[in-house]
């Protein structure tokens, strides 16, 4: 159960940025851009103000500060290759 809430704590952390991120890339075409059936499209006359605003957002370094967890390698769990490469930065095994 320490493991389920571990990744979860991790995911809300993650998912903050995520979302800050998200909530800038909007901004930035809402500002720049126009309603097309829907889908905000930014226009021509704009198109390197908003290139430069993205490239800048992109660039934006962020840390998440989070305690690595250790999984217990006698622990029942079931996790594939592409699991734990994925989860390595995040995890280690004792």
């Amino acid at each position: 159960m320490q493991l389920v809430y571990s990744l979860k704590k991790l995911t809300d952390l993650v998912q903050t940025e995520v979302t800050f991120f998200e909530e800038q890339k909007l901004k930035i075409l809402e500002k720049y851009g126009e309603d097309k059936n829907g889908v905000l499209e930014v226009k021509k006359e704009h198109e390197q103000e908003a290139d430069k605003e993205y490239h800048d957002l992109l660039n934006t370094e962020t840390t998440v500060e989070f305690n690595k967890f250790y999984i217990s390698l006698e622990e029942k769990i079931e996790l594939s290759i592409s699991d734990m490469t994925a989860l390595e930065p995040f995890i280690g095994f004792k």
